[in-house]
């Protein structure tokens, strides 16, 4: 790539970022992203945040010196400045808005139905988080927990994102469920004689002890969804 314009654009797609995104990230406004890919503004003084933030090496972008990516390097080490946002701030392009839920025991089936949490912030995720992770936007689901049952996976006060796609059964894997009108993320594991266990991560086995669901009273457990996402305040 002979221009410093079709690298800077050929990083951007590699890190999965819009022009607005890579603003967000690098700290050069839009408008200069955007001049300097169609060539038209000097790109000497912002090289090396451009580079950082698409996750490619600063030599490459400023003059083509191979290799494009550092040995070892991916986009994830690249570092993202933190963006706050309200509620009512609009999304960016490569933004989705996940609802932050609670759950409520319906009346009629006495089975627990998600519904929107009026008093809770929704969370943003990046379009491109969710295609890496195969994920649908409107599948996903957010909701707080209360309890250190799961720590230290899931802390307490911990916000969690839910995909509720993914309703399978899996061996050991975390679940959301509904288990006689109760909600809980536990850790599922099938015993040989067709029972499953039932496991918090707490290592203190006194207070949060395994317990166990026979084949008898397996259509008391419903898997409402798949963990993808815990975000928690460090202590």
């Amino acid at each position: 790539m002979s221009t410093f314009a079709d690298r800077l654009k050929a990083a951007r797609q590699y890190a999965g970022l819009t022009q607005k995104a890579l603003a967000d990230r690098s700290g050069v406004p839009q408008p200069n992203i955007s001049r300097i890919e169609r060539g038209g503004q000097d790109s000497s003084a912002h090289v090396v945040g451009l580079a950082t933030a698409c996750g490619v090496r600063p030599e490459w972008l400023a003059g083509g010196q191979e290799p494009m990516v550092a040995e070892g390097g991916n986009i994830a080490s690249a570092p993202r400045p933190v963006r706050a946002f309200e509620d009512s701030d609009p999304l960016d392009a490569d933004e989705v808005e996940v609802p932050r839920l609670t759950l409520k025991l319906s009346g009629g089936s006495g089975r627990l139905q998600w519904e929107i949490d009026q008093h809770g912030a929704s969370n943003r995720f990046r379009k491109s988080w969710c295609a890496k992770k195969g994920l649908r936007a409107e599948k996903l689901v957010t909701v707080m927990i209360e309890g250190d049952s799961m720590a230290p996976t899931i802390p307490d006060g911990a916000s969690v994102t839910v995909n509720t796609a993914d309703t399978t059964l899996r061996n050991g894997r975390l679940h959301a469920i509904d288990y006689l009108g109760e909600f809980f993320i536990k850790r599922l594991l099938r015993q040989p004689d067709g029972s499953l266990l039932v496991r918090s991560d707490n290592p203190d086995k006194t207070r949060y002890p395994d317990w166990p669901i026979s084949p008898e009273h397996a259509d008391a457990l419903r898997v409402l969804g798949a963990p993808v996402s815990v975000s928690a305040d460090l202590d």
